[in-house]
């Protein structure tokens, strides 16, 4: 995932990493390299780590009771992605060339805790209304979406018998 910022934030909160990224950029073959940094692209960078489970436990059934887990609120939920979404990285990209600079594990720009908590508020409000929905609205919902993914290139459907 990624949060642009711009250059000026860059600068001010990491000038270390940015000048490290610059100069990264500047050794490369790139033809826009000597381009100015205030034009290049701007933004944190992440991953979200999923959580796995070995073949015994998933033999042994305790992967089906760790996926069946307590609800959490949402200041747990944030703070469960924050601490799966390490490293975070900051990187200057010009058109096909990129460079980044990895920060302390510690480390959590508020952009970045402010688009993970977006985006679990609109997770949650997304459950709320189709749990509000009728039986039968939610299956003329599900329908609208199979047919449509029905329609897209490469969408394999599995049926049970």
């Amino acid at each position: 995932m990624k949060v642009t910022i711009s250059h000026f934030t860059a600068c001010e909160r990491h000038p270390e990493a940015v000048e490290r990224i610059v100069a990264k950029v500047r050794r490369g073959r790139s033809q826009l390299r000597d381009t100015e940094p205030a034009s290049w692209e701007w933004f944190y960078e992440w991953a979200t780590r999923g959580r796995g489970f070995t073949l015994k436990e998933v033999l042994n059934g305790t992967a089906q009771a760790a996926r069946q887990k307590q609800p959490m609120t949402l200041n747990e939920l944030v703070a469960d992605e924050m601490e799966r979404s390490k490293p975070i990285c900051l990187v200057g990209a010009l058109p096909r060339t990129r460079a980044h600079s990895v920060f302390d594990p510690d480390f959590c720009p508020p952009e970045v805790e402010a688009r993970v908590r977006a985006g679990h508020v609109e997770r949650l409000q997304e459950n709320a209304r189709v749990a509000g929905l009728s039986p039968g609205a939610r299956q003329a919902e599900f329908d609208d979406a199979l047919a449509h993914l029905r329609t897209q290139p490469g969408f394999v459907e599995i049926r049970k018998p």
